[in-house]
Formats: structure tokens, C-alpha cells, sequence
């Protein structure tokens, strides 16, 4: 059987609207609170302050997030809101693992990672 579309067209049709992927890219988080798994492991709720110009709004409730987006776009399909869910949960993923490391840098008390530049009492002996 042949599809009745070329795998590009099927990828434009899955593709998301260009403003909704600059407003993904533009969302900031903060932590508000914490929410405890099934583990009794807490773990912080990445909370946005402005996406999409609504009130201030968890994102880790998926029924939400899909409603927001179908009330901003409402010609979006099936597929196209699982994409932007995605895109959504990988910008939360990148802002809290870029925070943990900026947290373990201040817990160890050094800014930046140690370099051959900077360190170069061990290299050069005779300036001792």
C-alpha cells in the first residue's frame, strides 16, 4: 500500500506553528513548590510565570498544558499538541539540569571548572 502522502508532507503536517515554538523557547520556570512521587521522593514543580499570556501555571499536568494550547491554536492536531508537549517537557528537562549544575557549582564553592590556564602553578615549577 502507498501512503497517500510524501513522508515531507507528512513532517509539515506534524510540524508546529513557528510563533508556538518561539513561546516554548521563551518560557521561564520556577520552582514553587514540591509534589512527592510514588517513591516518597519530593521533587519540584516547574511552574511558568507567563506562557502564552495566561496566569501563572504548573506544567508538569499534561491535561492542562494540551488545554492552553488548544485554546491558543485551536487548528492544531492530535499530533501536532503531542509534539508540543514534548518540546515543552525537553525545555523544563534543559532549564532543570542547567539549575542542578549551577547549584553544584555553588555548593563546591568554584564558579568555573578548573583549567590548564588558570592552574598554572603546577605547570610552571620554576616560578615557585
Amino acid at each position: 500500500m502507498k501512503w497517500p502522502f510524501s513522508r515531507k508532507r507528512r513532517r509539515r503536517i506534524a510540524a508546529v506553528p513557528a510563533e508556538l515554538v518561539q513561546a516554548i523557547q521563551d518560557v521561564g520556570i520556577v520552582y514553587r513548590s514540591f509534589v512527592e512521587d510514588e517513591d516518597g521522593i519530593q521533587t519540584p514543580r516547574p511552574m511558568t510565570m507567563s506562557f502564552l499570556g495566561s496566569r501563572p501555571m504548573y506544567l508538569d499536568d499534561p491535561q492542562a498544558v494540551a488545554k492552553l494550547l488548544r485554546s491558543h491554536w485551536p487548528e492544531l492536531t492530535d499530533r501536532q499538541v503531542s509534539r508540543a508537549l514534548a518540546m515543552i517537557g525537553n525545555r523544563v528537562a534543559t532549564l532543570r539540569n542547567e539549575r542542578q549544575d549551577r547549584v553544584d557549582l555553588l555548593k563546591t564553592g568554584r564558579r568555573r571548572r578548573k583549567g590548564w590556564m588558570r592552574d598554572t602553578e603546577n605547570l610552571m615549577p620554576w616560578e615557585l
